[in-house]
């Protein structure tokens, strides 16, 4: 597992990092214009469409990238959001009301069972399993928010670029920019969405359970 969310978490960072890039080269150009005139002049408007088709073409590629990334994570996403869920319920049962059962025999092949409530310090044992799944879940949200601020900034950006100065072929190349970007980049599984909000809302969950629990018990 840790093997796993490191190579995901770095491949996210990377994706963020171009999509940063690529912001960075479009307010670049941006603030090579000349903001005195109007109407660009034809050379530089054959200028910034060669380099925002260069960029269009990166952000088409990254887009794959990330597309890429969701179907082959997909299943391991899933598999962590669904387990951990479970996980994080039954460690909060266990904390409350777990019963070991010690099954004694004897020479008389008689079986004696004892119940005995998890109290005091032995609740300690269940931190580092919890801090263990808590970790990993959070870096797989974290990965996923990092990929979907990072497009965000792409859409922000495409939108405030004075398209509005340039001809009809360099409009088009923004307007492209500005429809991918719209839909947003994710690495979302079916059922969850991989972001801190689905963090925090798992974890509200768990500590709901653990305050329902000590109502009972």
């Amino acid at each position: 597992m840790l093997g796993d969310v490191t190579l995901f978490t770095g491949i996210c960072l990377y994706i963020s990092g171009q999509f940063q890039a690529i912001k960075l080269e479009m307010e670049a150009i941006s603030a090579t214009l000349d903001n005195n005139s109007v109407k660009s002049s034809a050379s530089e408007t054959r200028r910034v469409n060669l380099e925002l088709r260069r960029i269009c073409k990166r952000h088409e590629d990254i887009i794959d990238l990330v597309a890429d990334t969701r179907s082959a994570f997909t299943p391991n996403i899933l598999i962590v959001y669904i387990f951990a869920s479970i996980m994080l319920c039954v460690v909060c049962v266990a904390v409350f009301a777990v019963s070991m059962y010690l099954i004694l025999k004897g020479l008389s092949l008689t079986h004696e069972l004892y119940s005995l409530q998890v109290e005091g310090i032995y609740k300690l044992i269940y931190i580092p399993y919890t801090m263990s799944v808590l970790t990993v879940l959070y870096f797989y949200s974290y990965s996923g928010t990092v990929i979907s601020y990072s497009s965000d900034s792409v859409q922000t950006m495409a939108y405030d670029f004075p398209w509005y100065r340039f001809d009809r072929n360099t409009r088009h190349l923004i307007q492209m920019m500005m429809i991918r970007a719209q839909y947003g980049s994710n690495v979302d599984v079916p059922f969850f969405e991989t972001s801190l909000a689905s963090f925090s809302t798992i974890v509200r969950t768990a500590s709901s359970y653990i305050t329902l629990m000590k109502s009972f018990l």
